[in-house]
């Protein structure tokens, strides 16, 4: 089952499981549906949220996700990220991105084996990053390498931290606490404190930029979209481009403890959002809904798609740090 909607910069497809007898058949479905769905335009990123119900479950549907992706791309595997998110009737949902510019010229290169992409623009260059994680022993061993190898892709493309523009980490066990620094801390405590450490020429982002969320298993993941340009008084510059392609990242600040109400408020600041912008509702082309409580779920859809004309919506399921019912992810297109 597919959705899709477009962007200037990029087309974002959503794809749900389709049928199969097994997890390999399935997904091998999927992937040709996504390949014929696309009709030609490159696949940079998939975003892939597997609905796995218990860690081995999810190990094996992750070698054999990867080892898909790459018999299906060969040498031309997008940037990908796979994590451990239940979504709303499906064994597994996929965030599929697509280059809109048609004078784009796309990369695809590995570090390690390491899949990620570079579109060059007409006035600099886009690095997605993929989805970056080692399986070691211990959390903070795990932790420390993806944050070293997110700097050897920034390093090779002779960029750093601070060009980055959208960041995102899944933090498994996210509440979990651990001695770190000579006292008991949260994997969230430790992930924030471990980054500060190791990040050579850190980046400023704001918090709708930077997303954290809680994963079911696996290992930290961190995945990062950078650009550089070669000059900003160009009209059509990548950070011209960008800003007509607006993530939104929206938190309900513990105004309520009802995920009706906390809802609702959301949508509140996110017509809010698009006022400032001079936009309305049919503007958002991806909007995210991160559901603390998986028996949520139907109540935050049904009030979603009674307000956004558009019914393009993915509910993941995901912990966080604080008492915030749902928050609210998207993009939103000036066309």
């Amino acid at each position: 089952m597919r959705q899709k909607y477009s962007g200037k910069m990029r087309t974002i497809q959503l794809f749900k499981s389709v049928d199969g007898l097994s997890f390999e058949e399935k997904f091998k479905n999927t992937l040709k549906l996504i390949t014929k769905e696309s009709a030609g335009k490159p696949i940079v990123n998939l975003n892939i949220y597997l609905s796995s119900n218990n860690e081995e479950e999810f190990n094996d549907e992750l070698k054999v996700t990867n080892k898909l992706l790459a018999e299906s791309f060969d040498e031309s595997i997008p940037a990908s990220q796979i994590i451990a998110q239940k979504t709303s009737d499906a064994h597994f949902t996929i965030e599929c991105m697509l280059c809109e510019l048609d004078r784009s010229r796309i990369e695809y290169k590995k570090i390690l084996k390491h899949p990620y992409v570079k579109i060059n623009h007409e006035n600099g260059f886009e690095i997605l990053s993929g989805g970056i994680c080692f399986n070691e022993e211990s959390y903070i061993f795990s932790l420390q390498r993806s944050i070293d190898f997110a700097e050897q892709i920034l390093s090779a493309e002779k960029i750093n931290f601070k060009n980055i523009y959208k960041e995102t980490n899944s933090i498994p066990n996210i509440s979990n606490k651990c001695m770190f620094d000579g006292k008991e801390q949260s994997n969230y405590e430790i992930f924030s404190k471990l980054k500060e450490l190791l990040q050579d020429n850190p980046n400023s982002l704001s918090d709708k930029n930077v997303i954290s969320n809680g994963s079911d298993y696996g290992d930290f993941t961190t995945q990062f979209y950078a650009y550089k340009e070669n000059s900003q008084n160009n009209i059509n510059s990548i950070s011209n481009i960008l800003l007509e392609d607006n993530w939104f990242y929206l938190k309900a600040e513990n105004t309520y403890n009802d995920v009706e109400k906390q809802t609702i408020f959301l949508l509140d600041k996110l017509n809010s959002l698009l006022t400032e912008k001079a936009l309305v509702f049919n503007s958002i082309q991806l909007i995210k809904a991160l559901v603390k409580n998986i028996g949520d779920f139907n109540k935050v859809e049904e009030i979603l798609k009674s307000a956004i004309p558009t019914k393009n919506i993915l509910v993941v399921q995901t912990d966080n740090i604080d008492d915030n019912l749902i928050r609210l992810e998207g993009l939103i297109s000036n066309l």
